[in-house]
């Protein structure tokens, strides 16, 4: 036996030990942290809360964690009224339980728990995702809308002012053709349009008007074949692609026979020219057109063609010259047509 005995518990004196009281209610205390006055609680006093005003903390102090073991289902005890019970379940979420027995999610341990319920500036782990092809109204469910537009075109409808002040919403534009996305607001106004396939837009309101926070317009090109008039070719290609309000077109024909008039040649159809963004009433394009007679290059500037907001006309080098079967040259099967391009286009935004 130990000569000495060392103590590993210093009690302070009228430390009080109510060790009969706690076990008279022990069926009470069990698997809780226990008041100081332990007597007193009933079977129907649920809040066991520690210290002051009987047995409330004020503060509750904690180191490093606290660990909950989640739970498979809703606990079946409610909290006294104005009081609420918190606990993690399984799914990794934290909930809290009202005296009503009503359960409601709080920030969870997942990403896709963290939703804009929690956060009013928009969702982080997931987005709210809906698509459609027909007139749609948007709710402020609703984070991202893929449109889908007819041939007809669509109309998107947003929320009200009041009751989406501060939320930012996204609209993108899902199919390859030339269909408008009108977006309008809850009024009827227009707020802007999508015209292009991909083509989306982010938009916000401060209570008091809709604004444009940004507009991606993604870069591609597509081939399309040049309608022409007056001529024809063994070889006709053309493509496009879009920056902002512009189309930039690049052109080429191996004609395989002499033009009979004025050489027209159409932009892609679903384009229209916009001649409200000239300046000049002959209409210039910035650009150039290269026509080329065996060895020999001509050079020619292009105009849109204003009998016709689908097509463009070449002039030049000759002020005034139009190009035809004998202008710039006398043009033969064989000889090429190169056109360089770009155009503004009605109802594209920038």
């Amino acid at each position: 036996m130990p000569s000495t005995i060392t103590a590993y518990n210093t009690f302070q004196s009228k430390t009080l030990i109510r060790s009969s009281e706690v076990n008279a209610n022990f069926s009470n205390h069990r698997g809780n942290v226990i008041p100081i006055a332990s007597d007193t609680a009933t079977a129907s006093d649920n809040t066991l809360n520690l210290g002051t005003d009987e047995y409330q903390w004020q503060d509750l102090f904690l180191g490093n964690k606290m660990h909950f073991q989640g739970l498979a289902t809703t606990p079946s005890l409610n909290p006294t009224a104005g009081s609420f019970n918190f606990y993690a379940k399984t799914d990794g979420v934290f909930y809290q339980l009202n005296s009503a027995g009503t359960e409601s999610s709080m920030i969870g341990l997942s990403d896709g728990a963290v939703t804009r319920d929690y956060l009013a500036g928009g969702a982080v782990g997931t987005i709210n995702i809906s698509s459609t092809a027909s007139t749609y109204t948007m709710t402020t469910t609703v984070d991202l809308l893929l449109a889908t537009p007819t041939t007809t075109g669509q109309i998107i409808t947003m929320p009200s002012l009041s009751v989406s002040s501060g939320r930012i919403f996204k609209v993108k534009k899902e199919n390859n053709n030339f269909s408008t996305v009108t977006i309008n607001s809850n009024a009827g106004a227009e707020i802007t349009t999508l015209n292009t396939f991909n083509e989306n837009v982010s938009i916000v309101n401060d209570a008091s008007a809709w604004h444009i926070l940004d507009r991606n317009i993604p870069f591609s090109t597509t081939s399309y074949t040049p309608g022409l008039t007056n001529f024809t070719g063994s070889t006709v290609n053309g493509r496009y692609y879009r920056e902002g309000q512009y189309a930039f077109i690049n052109v080429y024909v191996v004609l395989n026979a002499s033009p009979s008039g004025t050489m027209i040649v159409d932009i892609p159809s679903g384009m229209t020219v916009d001649y409200n963004a000239f300046a000049r009433a002959d209409y210039p394009l910035e650009g150039h057109a290269n026509g080329f007679d065996g060895g020999v290059d001509y050079l020619g500037s292009i105009i849109g063609n204003n009998a016709d907001n689908n097509s463009i006309i070449i002039t030049g080098p000759v002020a005034g010259t139009v190009w035809n079967a004998t202008a710039p040259f006398t043009w033969v099967s064989g000889d090429a047509l190169m056109l360089n391009f770009k155009v503004p286009i009605t109802g594209w935004k920038k």
